[in-house]
């Protein structure tokens, strides 16, 4: 596996971390203080998520891509 690919990998798992996690947590935050900062942060957050896994395609290649893409589909179906 090239470094470039092992780069890519990471940068896809922060993207998931950042875009699915983190607006979770954002808005469990808001239902508890109702502060509309939370849900903002929660739509950068999401937005931020997006670049990183332009930025995942752009670095480790199509191919990579290709790899993530059949492996959730095995584990899916």
């Amino acid at each position: 596996m090239k470094i470039k690919e092992k780069i890519g990998y990471v940068i896809f798992g922060l993207s998931c971390f950042i875009g699915y996690i983190i607006p979770v947590v954002f808005t469990f935050i808001y239902t508890k203080t109702h502060d509309n900062t939370w849900l903002i942060r929660s739509g950068f957050s999401y937005r931020f998520s997006w670049i990183l896994f332009g930025l995942f395609i752009l670095i480790s290649g199509k191919s990579a891509f290709q790899k993530i893409k059949s492996k959730i589909k095995s584990i899916i179906f």
